[in-house]
């Protein structure tokens, strides 16, 4: 009883969910980020408003464990390494604005900067969201693209913006509008061996988030199934308190013969 031996009567198997991978996450900070030509909750607001806004709401549903962020500028710049802190993300993202360093954006620069800085993590997922504008720099973006992706990285590009001449609000008197180019990163996306997503609407935004989430999944450990055992160790001690109280028994018992 003491060894409290147990017997086995089914198994159970555990729920093996896959895990989500980690993210590094590259911003748009150009000028033409401040454009609005996004309605949220009835309210026009900016390009990089919207991503501000729709990227929070995304981190904070994250199932994964780490995502770094990345500020796409001339020069672009690691604004957050890979971290586990939510609530440093979320800062770290409240606090992005546009024209931080330049009013035009390096991207082939800034796929450099995240190879650079991550060639060692095993996950190499990227979410590059911009709005397609006038790009500087002396890299080309789909050949830093296929430098990416030939040392294993995933390249997933989000356009936001409307492709329409003209949508929208001016952020700025002095800007002039500038709807989206896709063809741009069409073939930026195919060599960095991703996808590009248009998003049209805060709708389009979160799901492009969520496939790419969903594509990238981690298989789920296999583990063992879980015996559902009982306890036995009543069944000898009950023999034992039996073969102890029939013992007590015995020696109690008067012996007639001696009395005799």
């Amino acid at each position: 009883a003491l060894a409290q031996p147990v017997y086995y009567q089914a198994d159970i198997k555990p729920q093996d969910q896959p895990e989500a991978v980690d993210f590094i996450i590259a911003v748009d900070t150009a000028l033409s980020m401040s454009l609005s030509d996004y309605k949220i909750q009835g309210q026009m607001v900016s390009r990089i408003a919207a991503s501000r806004l729709l990227l929070k709401k995304f981190i904070n549903d994250y199932s994964g464990s780490r995502m770094a962020l990345v500020i796409m500028d001339n020069p672009p710049a690691l604004w957050l390494p890979m971290t586990t802190d939510k609530a440093v993300m979320q800062d770290a993202l409240s606090r992005i604005t546009t024209f931080f360093g330049d009013k035009l954006s390096d991207l082939g620069a800034t796929l450099n900067l995240i190879y650079k800085h991550f060639k060692d993590e095993p996950e190499k997922v990227i979410i590059v969201i911009t709005d397609a504008g006038v790009q500087v720099g002396k890299y080309s973006f789909d050949s830093a693209a296929k430098v990416l992706a030939d040392n294993g990285f995933s390249l997933y590009i989000i356009a936001v913006g409307s492709a329409e001449p003209v949508v929208g609000t001016m952020a700025n008197n002095n800007l002039l509008y500038q709807s989206v180019n896709l063809k741009r990163f069409q073939q930026a996306a195919i060599y960095g061996k991703g996808q590009l997503f248009h998003a049209l609407d805060a709708q389009s935004f979160n799901k492009a988030l969520q496939t790419i989430e969903q594509q990238h999944r981690k298989p789920a450990l296999l583990t063992k199934p879980l015996k559902l055992s009982y306890a036995w160790y009543p069944l000898p001690l009950a023999i034992a308190m039996l073969l102890f109280l029939y013992a007590t028994l015995i020696q109690a018992k008067p012996d007639f013969q001696d009395l005799a």
